[in-house]
């Protein structure tokens, strides 16, 4: 039962990433096979070529292989081993003439610090006699030096000719991997897709939300399951295995390091189980489980969580139904009865719907716009006329009003006087 709840029942994510990897690989394999295809053909005309290519990127790599073989048989040729020979020699005359001049000058020094002494202690004759030491060591440190330029010219000749026959098999062996790159990448992705393990990613916002009376931080583990929402490639799939729409327009204005996932979609976003179907009773992730208030808002809905930010923009990009439900909802004087946040100023005579996202949730909502009627016969709100010019307009308006409203702050040490309060009101005790 352990390694059920281990494997299944109680990681659903692993699931969701274990099947990610599957299309991710499935996917690089078909990439692979088109780019395959492609460089076959490439290489195919290049073979084709039967003068002497004149550039780097006119070779196939079956000429260049054939380039590499030629150059490491140099390696082994005559020539190459009298030069290997001959820089040894070179090498050993460099090491007695570089030694011979190290020597030539500590002496000279040591001479150099005995003169002047002499000066100092007024001994002349002494001083005269380090001086011209100094000087006959000087003559000798010239011939020394030139003795060692030459010899360090005379291994650098050849070390330049040993190099001209290894940088010739590099050149090719590079050109070879140039060549080889495109599908090497490729390659390398397979083999990190098929080995990549099943750990939960998390992201960690230290300044938003509280939890009681202690400050606390969102911690979001979304792209356990939706490996791909922050990479491209991948805008064909169906969730969790898709990009986020719009990606890197939205995530340069909100990346997820800094905003999170459940700042703007909701959810619970430390839950990693599923039980049962996603958005259904048992879904952890997405917050469809009871208490817990701010699920994931689904489709357009989603858009209602702008106004956390964006509540006084009557422009904003990526977000049409929230602007068309608050421009609808402006345009319609609904302000003119409902109290709503962003509109706290203009005058009401119905009741507030600062906190109604904690009433309601947002099928019922849309249906009430809809027809208030339908749903409640006496009451005196009247149809607002909408879906006449656009459809979808009821949608819209709910997703502002959702998206509009607060959380309502229930302080649970006044829960006993509350429930009393009422009791005696309604009983008249």
């Amino acid at each position: 039962m352990g390694f059920l709840d281990e494997v299944v029942l109680r990681r659903t994510w692993k699931l969701y990433k274990n099947e990610f990897n599957k299309i991710e690989v499935s996917k690089l394999h078909d990439e692979y096979e088109k780019a395959k295809q492609v460089f076959d053909a490439e290489q195919a005309q290049k073979d084709l070529l039967t003068t002497e290519p004149t550039s780097d990127d006119q070779y196939s790599v079956r000429k260049i292989r054939l380039k590499i073989e030629e150059s490491e048989l140099k390696l082994d040729s005559a020539e190459y081993h009298q030069a290997e020979e001959k820089i040894k020699h070179l090498k050993v005359i460099l090491f007695d003439a570089k030694q011979a001049f190290g020597f030539a000058k500590a002496d000279q020094d040591e001479v150099f610090y005995e003169w002047k002494n002499a000066l100092e202690e007024n001994k002349i004759e002494h001083a005269e006699h380090f001086k011209k030491k100094y000087y006959d060591l000087e003559a000798k440190l010239a011939e020394y030096k030139i003795k060692r330029d030459k010899a360090e010219k005379d291994v650098a000749d050849v070390q330049a000719i040993l190099d001209g026959f290894s940088n010739d098999v590099k050149k090719w062996k590079n050109l070879e991997k140039k060549s080889l790159e495109p599908l090497a990448k490729i390659f390398k992705k397979i083999e990190a897709a098929e080995s990549r393990g099943d750990e939960i990613a998390q992201v960690v916002i230290n300044d938003l939300g509280k939890g009681g009376n202690v400050e606390w931080g969102t911690v979001d583990r979304c792209e356990s399951c939706h490996v791909a929402i922050n990479r491209d490639g991948f805008e064909d799939q169906k969730n969790p295995y898709k990009t986020h729409p719009n990606r890197q327009e939205i995530f340069a204005l909100h990346p997820v390091e800094k905003f999170g996932c459940t700042s703007c979609h909701g959810g619970q976003g430390r839950g990693t189980q599923i039980k049962g179907k996603p958005f259904e009773e048992g879904d952890f992730a997405h917050g469809y489980v009871k208490h817990w208030k701010d699920p994931v808002m689904k489709d357009s809905m989603m858009e209602a969580n702008c106004s956390k930010c964006h509540l006084d923009q009557w422009k904003l990009a990526y977000a049409p139904t929230y602007m068309k439900g608050k421009q609808l909802f402006w345009n319609n004087g609904c302000t003119g009865c409902h109290n709503i946040r962003g509109f706290e100023e203009a005058p009401k005579v119905a009741p507030s719907l600062r906190k109604i996202a904690d009433k309601v949730n947002q099928e019922w909502l849309v249906e009430w716009v809809k027809n208030p009627k339908a749903y409640l016969p006496h009451t005196r709100m009247p149809k607002p006329p909408l879906d006449i010019d656009e459809p979808a307009q009821t949608e819209k308006v709910a997703a502002y009003i959702l998206q509009s409203s607060e959380k309502y702050d229930f302080l649970m040490e006044n829960t006993p006087v509350v429930i009393l309060r009422t009791v005696r009101k309604y009983l008249k005790l």
